[in-house]
């Protein structure tokens, strides 16, 4: 089994990673190497902050799996880490294969956005068809994509949804081509009065940012720029974001859909840790607090 390793941090924790698999790749007989694109990685290492201090876990990005790495990141951790890695099955708990046909075109495109898969996608109702192809980031399709694409994919009904086998080569009807990235970016903005992740069988999860967009050639909004940068030092639910970060909840929710659509923002389970944390009295400074705990006090 080849699994890629990516790392959300810079500085220290990502030279320590670089170095450990450099040294070693293989573990318990699979293959492990280091991506720098951490969209098309099987396991993402993050750092998260608690009231007690850093936190560092390693994220399977195919079925949502958060591993502790305790007691910090350090030499004898990642070995310990690779080693598990290399005997556990990465496979998510359901396939985009195996999607449930009933689904709605945008919960299909989610689910295919953020699963870590390069496989084609065709998708197809009664007045389209579109061809999904995230290795290439294109997609292609029977009509004009331009605006009225995508409201009519907003506003098509649940029911009127239909997953095709991807054909290669291209069908020749697929005549229409655009950039998947720029494209799914658009769709996320323009359905600013439905979260995609209410579709979702979720409970209530942790968004952490994994890469960041290039602002540079897509539409945004300025307070885009402080989600990204709040999301990709610490996880956090969308009640903890709007109390953080104070945006209003329809901005977030075209962000969500944004970044989400983008495979730039992953979805983390928003399961306790095996870090016991304990609220600080207010007023009390973090060394004080800590040396109470210390003595037991």
């Amino acid at each position: 089994m080849n699994i890629r390793i990516a790392c959300a941090m810079g500085g220290r924790d990502l030279a320590l990673i670089k170095s450990i698999l450099s040294l070693q790749s293989e573990y318990n007989g699979s293959q492990l190497s280091f991506t720098e694109d951490t969209r098309q990685s099987d396991v993402l290492v993050v750092k998260d902050y608690l009231d007690d201090g850093a936190v560092y876990y390693a994220l399977n990005r195919k079925n949502g799996q958060k591993t502790p790495i305790l007691p910090n990141l350090n030499p004898k951790s990642l070995r310990h880490l690779f080693s598990a890695l290399g005997q556990q099955s990465l496979h998510a708990n359901q396939s985009i294969a195996a999607v449930d046909q009933l689904k709605p075109f945008k919960t299909i495109l989610l689910e295919y956005m953020q699963a870590n898969s390069d496989s084609l996608m065709m998708v197809a109702s009664s007045d389209w068809c579109v061809l999904f192809d995230k290795d290439n980031n294109r997609m292609h399709a029977n009509r004009k994509i331009d605006q009225a694409l995508v409201q009519a994919l907003i506003d098509q009904p649940d029911h009127d949804t239909e997953i095709l086998a991807a054909s290669d080569p291209l069908p020749a009807e697929l005549e229409h081509s655009a950039a998947l990235e720029n494209w799914c970016w658009q769709l996320g903005l323009d359905d600013k009065t439905q979260n995609m992740l209410k579709r979702l069988d979720l409970n209530d999860p942790k968004f952490k940012l994994i890469s960041w967009p290039n602002f540079g050639e897509l539409k945004f909004k300025p307070e885009f720029i402080q989600l990204c940068s709040g999301l990709w030092h610490s996880a956090m639910t969308q009640k903890e974001i709007i109390q953080h970060m104070g945006v209003e909840p329809a901005l977030l929710c075209q962000f969500l859909n944004a970044t989400l659509l983008t495979g730039h923002l992953a979805m983390v389970p928003n399961h306790d840790t095996d870090h016991t944390t304990t609220a600080k009295p207010t007023g009390e400074s973090g060394f004080i607090f800590n040396l109470k705990r210390l003595f037991g006090f």
